[in-house]
């Protein structure tokens, strides 16, 4: 299993990243577009090595839906929807739900917007600004909620 500081395995389970993003992220409009995935080769942030002969699971810390979301980033796409939600996970089932819906964006406590039109992640979110968290859909991204 990966430690709670390195939660995101990758590489097949052989290596665990501090961050949910692959090494190249920005603009990409295939696969998992950016997220870090079991089946990612790289990661963006610092990685660490599985125990050999052992297969590097999920940390126990995160559930399948919270491994969708990235913080820290910004997504562009079209939006549907903007509301005040409960959480980051109400922002993920309602993206979930939606037949439109691709990707959402939530800013701490105060509002979730969902995005379709194929979104991407664009960049960092500027220092000083509100913190953001990003998710999307599982199945835009091929990863089962399982």
């Amino acid at each position: 299993m990966c430690t709670k500081n390195y939660p995101y395995p990758f590489y097949n389970g052989s290596k665990c990243c501090k961050e949910n993003l692959e090494e190249l992220y920005k603009n990409v409009t295939t696969g998992s577009r950016g997220l870090l995935t079991f089946y990612s080769l790289d990661c963006s942030g610092s990685s660490i090595d599985c125990l050999s002969g052992y297969e590097c699971i999920l940390h126990t810390s995160e559930t399948p839906l919270s491994a969708l979301k990235i913080e820290g980033v910004e997504v562009e796409g079209d939006k549907i929807e903007t509301f005040f939600p409960m959480g980051n996970e109400e922002c993920q089932r309602r993206c979930e739900y939606n037949l439109e819906c691709q990707a959402w964006r939530s800013y701490v406590i105060t509002s979730c917007t969902l995005f379709k039109g194929n979104p991407v992640i664009k960049k960092n979110k500027a220092f000083g600004s509100l913190t953001a968290w990003i998710g999307f859909k599982s199945s835009y991204v091929n990863v089962p909620l399982n």
